[in-house]
């Protein structure tokens, strides 16, 4: 995890199992998922995706790869109710004093 995503930047982790992890970076100015590499191994090799965010500084909704950061820190997941693969990332925007949400796993970000 720390080779990958500087851990300086890190502002929060945010867990949506047991397992899977939301990074908030505000240096990189993205937002990656964490998993282990191969389902079963713990500790183990990890797989991290960049799930939002541009790497440009700003506040820009969209889609992942348009969205732009510009300082994230808090981070809290909420599952849907209605399915067990859907769920909300809230991400607090420490210098904006906004609340961003990216709908999971479809990468809109508002």
């Amino acid at each position: 995890l720390y080779s990958a995503v500087d851990s300086t930047s890190m502002g929060d982790l945010g867990a949506a199992s047991y397992s899977v992890w939301f990074v908030a970076s505000s240096v990189e100015k993205r937002i990656y998922r964490v998993e282990p590499w191969a389902p079963g191994i713990w500790p183990g090799d990890y797989r991290i995706r960049i799930i939002a965010g541009d790497g440009s500084r700003g506040l820009q909704d969209g889609l992942r790869t348009d969205a732009r950061f510009d300082d994230p820190r808090g981070i809290d997941i909420l599952h849907d109710s209605t399915t067990t693969t859907s769920l909300s990332v809230f991400i607090a925007e420490y210098s904006a004093h906004v609340i961003r949400k990216i709908t999971y796993p479809y990468g809109l970000v508002s």
